[in-house]
């Protein structure tokens, strides 16, 4: 797949993803093209969070998109700990895909990534993209709401008790 193809299927991605958003683009990184969505953030006096698309090309005519869902910027490193020990309790758990944190500049994010034949149709591939992206924002919002719950003051040894608990 090459860079121009990438490009195209990710305008046609961010075309299907409109009516979902609060803003999109595409922007030209050193790796290559990726689409940078918001959404509205499901959590009480947070900003929008963004949602990365990235499209690598593998060998043998495959390609990897990668989903990452960013939560949370700007984390304490103090909180950081504990962010980190709530993830471990909830990334098991997880359906698909995996919590994340990235110490510089505090970042939690949730991420998925798959594999695809290029010779899939692209509307097949949006298609299992969304519900891809449908069961990460159920999980976002979740377990996600827990991270949530301890950045706002809640203790610790309550949010690993309650995430403990997810099936």
């Amino acid at each position: 797949m090459d860079i121009n193809a990438i490009r195209e299927y990710l305008k046609l991605l961010m075309e299907a993803l409109a009516e979902h958003t609060t803003g999109a683009e595409i922007q030209e990184t050193d790796e290559g093209p990726v689409l940078l969505c918001s959404v509205s953030s499901p959590f009480e006096d947070e900003e929008d969070i963004g949602f990365r698309f990235e499209v690598t090309p593998l060998d043998d005519g495959l390609f990897v998109i990668e989903i990452m869902i960013v939560l949370f910027g700007g984390i304490d490193g103090k909180l950081l700990p504990g962010v980190e020990t709530i993830i471990a309790r909830l990334n098991p758990n997880c359906d698909i895909g995996s919590f994340k944190t990235l110490d510089e500049g505090g970042f939690v994010y949730y991420t998925q990534g798959m594999i695809f034949d290029e010779e899939l149709d692209a509307a097949l591939i949006t298609e299992t993209l969304g519900n891809t992206v449908t069961i990460m924002e159920n999980n976002v919002q979740s377990m996600g709401g827990l991270i949530y719950r301890y950045l706002k003051g809640e203790e610790l040894d309550i949010i690993l008790d309650e995430a403990g608990r997810i099936e």
